[in-house]
């Protein structure tokens, strides 16, 4: 129907969903073998039950599939292309879970269960005895000492994180991405030919392949044209080589590769930035290339005085030897001869002119017209190239232009209708933000002249973009996810008490990423969104049963203790499934675009845990706390119209 193909995303998809297929199904028929335990027959217990918890599972499966909303209705970025495809297939199959575990669930339950019952494990009874005491303690009679122990967890959450240096990143940097190789290329600051590159690159090659033991690489590959060089050295296949040991590996190869003339050596592959080295660039933005060539020579210079700096380089090649014809517009005039008119005969006689296509009997040949090779080889000949004729006689180019020799580039760069340089380096130290704040000084300290600016690299807006768009991303899922469960409760405290089951994630998050030194990349963050639709779910599922005993007659706090009880076990299992179902993910190194993805497991095992956790035994507190301030608002609000009690009197 949607016209797409089972591949690599869509399975990763389904992976995720693994566990998750089941959690419905799971709550359906815990619900049914509740209400069977205390004697209902078999029928009535399964109608009964899937009523009971159908409001909840559906409000649940919606907020599962609304986070996904967000992703397909805003731009196309890396980030929505990732979601889109993973979420649009963990859609699909939650919402054929859900109408499977409506209808199939409870017609075989009613039809094929045996009317027998063992009960429950001694061990999940003690564990359930012993959860509804802290729960006794927690938010019935020490409220207020609970909400200061999540403070401190808060702080200390905090606290942690800032010392590990938890923060996003580009999914480049740090230990997300699978690297398999080293990178350097060869810039040749003379003229070249394809001849004198395979000779360079022949002497490279002997130098490195005799050494692959020493450097613990297992292939050498290469790639060259006529002015172009580059090295791959793989290593073996399963070697997972750290930060330190790529680093050492280019320390090596910088001091010990043969030194050639008219060739330099550059590590600054944006292939490897993140193992061992991050990239850093800025760009200068001017009208005159000659003098922003020399405010990017400048800018070189300082960069590489900044501690940790490798290869600082500007991506306007050297240059190479060119002839420049200066035409004569004083003997030009006089002689009748127009640029125009000399650059088409320049490019006549170098580019050459093309005709129309020539119909063979089998394919159309290509037809040009271009001066000889022998006739444009030297200075002389092209001294004698006629660019025009005045009383039939030819006007010579010699006669109206000089020629100059000299070195120019290859291209010119041109962005924001400006001439453009970048400037970029490999920063192999300890803190890469003191780095971008030494690169800023050095660049607000540059007196550029008027009409010149510069900005920070390509690299680093996309990274900063990338964020932006995932912030964006979690803000309009977690409104998508509140107004859902606004519609579904008919309530707007509730989905606010909730919502608070998130905060809850992220600790878990950030406490996961940090003890197993996974990267917060932009897999860690896309399971950051798919969270905000699954740990709500145990909080809905809790509330539900809440709000159904108080329903019932049932005092506030009578009902939420036996809601607790009644929904120990399913909130248990449903995290439980979830939880192992991502466990191969979460413990392999399975990769989709050279990138791994267990940062995307990981983040959701380790939110939904803590979130299991803390719904549990913090959110009956804080929906006490949460009804008890309305009420003291809409008391506040009635004794200031002179229609109610003081309204600190009002519990």
């Amino acid at each position: 129907m949607t016209h797409r193909s089972l591949n690599i995303l869509t399975m990763m998809g389904l992976m995720l969903a693994v566990g998750m297929l089941v959690d419905n199904a799971i709550v359906v028929l815990e619900a049914i073998y509740r209400r069977h335990e205390k004697g209902e027959a078999q029928r009535a217990a399964a109608a009964a039950g899937t009523r009971e918890v159908a409001m909840a599972v559906i409000a649940s499966t919606a907020t599962s599939v609304i986070v996904f909303a967000p992703i397909v209705l805003t731009k196309n970025t890396e980030i929505t292309l990732w979601l889109s495809e993973v979420g649009l297939t963990i859609s699909v199959t939650l919402i054929f879970s859900l109408l499977i575990c409506l209808t199939v669930v409870p017609l075989l339950v009613a039809r094929l269960r045996k009317s027998d019952s063992r009960g429950e494990f001694a061990f999940l009874g003690w564990l359930r005895r012993q959860y509804l005491r802290l729960l006794a303690w927690t938010a019935l009679r020490h409220r207020r000492a609970t909400l200061a122990i999540l403070a401190g967890l808060v702080v200390l959450t905090a606290i942690m994180a800032t010392i590990a240096g938890f923060k996003p990143s580009d999914m480049d940097e740090g230990g997300g991405v699978k690297r398999d190789h080293v990178s350097f290329w060869v810039e040749y600051t003379d003229n070249t030919n394809l001849y004198r590159v395979e000779e360079y690159v022949a002497t490279v090659e002997d130098f490195l392949i005799p050494r692959k033991s020493d450097y613990g690489v297992d292939a050498v590959y290469t790639f060259y044209d006529d002015n172009f060089s580059a090295f791959r050295l793989f290593f073996p296949p399963g070697s997972e080589p750290n930060e330190e040991q790529i680093s050492a590996l280019r320390d090596s190869l910088r001091a010990q590769l043969p030194v050639l003339p008219g060739l330099r050596y550059r590590f600054r592959d944006d292939e490897d930035v993140g193992q061992g080295a991050q990239l850093v660039s800025v760009t200068l933005f001017g009208e005159d290339t000659d003098l922003l060539g020399e405010i990017a020579r400048e800018v070189v210079r300082r960069l590489g005085l900044i501690e940790g700096m490798h290869d600082v380089d500007t991506n306007r090649e050297s240059g190479r030897d060119e002839v420049r014809v200066v035409l004569d517009r004083e003997l030009a005039g006089r002689y009748g001869v127009s640029p125009r008119e000399l650059s088409q005969v320049l490019g006549l006689t170098f580019r050459g002119v093309p005709l129309r296509k020539f119909q063979g009997a089998e394919r159309e040949i290509d037809l040009g017209i271009v001066l000889e090779p022998s006739d444009r080889r030297n200075l002389e000949n092209l001294a004698r190239l006629p660019v025009a004729y005045q009383a039939g006689r030819p006007v010579l180019l010699g006669q109206v232009a000089r020629f100059e020799l000299g070195r120019g580039p290859t291209q010119i760069a041109r962005e924001r209708q400006q001439t453009a340089i970048t400037v970029s380096a490999a920063y192999e130290g300890e803190d890469f933000d003191e780095a971008m704040e030494a690169v800023r000084d050095v660049m607000n300290a540059l007196a550029l002249p008027a009409g010149y600016s510069w900005s920070e690299g390509e690299r680093l807006r996309r990274v900063e973009e990338q964020q932006n768009d995932m912030l964006l991303n979690i803000l309009l899922a977690l409104v998508c996810v509140y107004i859902v469960m606004a519609v579904l409760f008919e309530s707007l405290l509730h989905p606010l008490v909730i919502m608070l089951c998130i905060p809850f994630a992220m600790l878990g998050v950030i406490w996961t990423l940090i003890a197993s030194r996974t990267p917060f990349n932009l897999f860690a963050m896309i399971g950051m969104v798919i969270l905000i639709g699954i740990v709500v779910n145990n909080g809905i599922v809790l509330m539900d049963r809440i709000g159904q005993l108080r329903r019932q007659g049932l005092t506030r706090e009578a009902a939420i203790l036996a809601g607790c009880r009644d929904r120990f076990r399913p909130i248990l299992m449903t995290a439980g499934t979830t939880v192992l179902g991502l466990a191969p993910l979460a413990l392999g190194k399975a990769t989709v675009a050279d990138g791994y993805y267990f940062p995307l497991a990981r983040a959701v095992m380790g939110g939904l845990t803590a979130s299991t956790l803390l719904t549990l035994i913090v959110l009956p507190t804080f929906m006490i706390v949460a009804e008890d301030l309305a009420a003291r608002a809409r008391a506040t609000w009635a004794w200031g119209q002179g229609r109610g009690p003081l309204p600190w009197r009002v519990r």
